[in-house]
């Protein structure tokens, strides 16, 4: 709590031990204002709770000591009794007024960018084939309309965006032979997409051999499209089992299927579609 005495024409704050301590040494009159910030008026000091008994009075006597003037022993000599004036409190000084906040430091401009020169445009790939696993073959290329675009997107490598409905076409009309070429290729981008051999094409190959063998390498295709797409940062709905009931039952709709599911995969990874 805050105390303030007007003293030599100023509004000094004071702690209260200080102001007891001048009332004890007299410096502090009980007929002088203190400003007592908690209650924001001037009260005199005899009647501040926290200066009772400062200046060696009783804690219920609230009055101020003072003078009696000559003239009241006068009045006394010619018989009749003076009244003693009553002395007129001193004006109580204004409040203190609050100090001002301090204006807020103006913040410093900002250095200016450096001017650097803009990048040279990458020249055009010739040819179809993209960056991302390219064509087949120069004529698989074209069927597709071309590779993927290829370029990479926060350190991840993209495959290659193939139109779904050209992948089923040429699994329909090839005698079997684009399937293989199509799940090799799209084993190795799934691979190096996810940074590790998922899947072996070894085991790939054995799998014409061994049943079983190929099944979990197409199981294995199938439940890697979810975790890709979280990669990716795309969301890639996890159909296991449709897609190897397709597999076993109708291979054009798994072939159009994880082909579109690639392509979303490839698209969030930054390989423009074609159309």
């Amino acid at each position: 709590m805050a105390f303030y005495l007007h003293r030599d024409g100023e509004t000094v704050p004071y702690d209260l031990d200080a102001l007891r301590e001048m009332a004890r040494s007299g410096t502090l009159r009980q007929d002088e204002y203190i400003y007592v910030e908690a209650k924001g008026e001037w009260i005199g000091a005899a009647l501040v709770p926290e200066m009772s008994g400062a200046w060696n009075i009783e804690e219920s006597e609230a009055t101020v000591a003072m003078e009696i003037p000559p003239e009241f022993f006068a009045g006394l000599d010619d018989g009749g009794a003076a009244a003693v004036p009553e002395p007129e409190p001193e004006p109580a000084p204004a409040a203190p007024a609050p100090a001002p906040a301090p204006a807020p430091a103006p913040a410093p401009a900002p250095a200016p960018r450096p001017r650097t020169p803009a990048a040279p445009a990458p020249a055009a790939a010739p040819g179809g084939g993209g960056g991302g696993g390219g064509g087949f073959s120069n004529s698989a290329s074209r069927a597709t309309g071309g590779g993927g675009g290829g370029g990479r997107r926060g350190g991840l490598t993209p495959g290659e965006w193939l139109n779904p409905i050209t992948v089923v076409l040429l699994s329909m009309f090839t005698c079997g032979i684009y399937p293989i070429i199509w799940m090799y290729k799209r084993i190795g981008e799934i691979n190096t997409f996810l940074g590790r051999e998922e899947i072996k094409p070894m085991h790939f190959f054995l799998g014409f051999l061994c049943g079983p063998l190929i099944l979990l390498c197409m199981w294995k295709l199938i439940k890697a499209l979810p975790e890709m797409g979280n990669k990716a940062g795309v969301q890639i709905e996890d159909r296991a089992t449709l897609l190897l009931i397709l597999m076993l039952c109708f291979a054009p709709g798994f072939y159009y299927l994880v082909q579109q599911d690639l392509n979303a995969v490839w698209e969030a990874a930054g390989v423009a579609p074609k159309q």
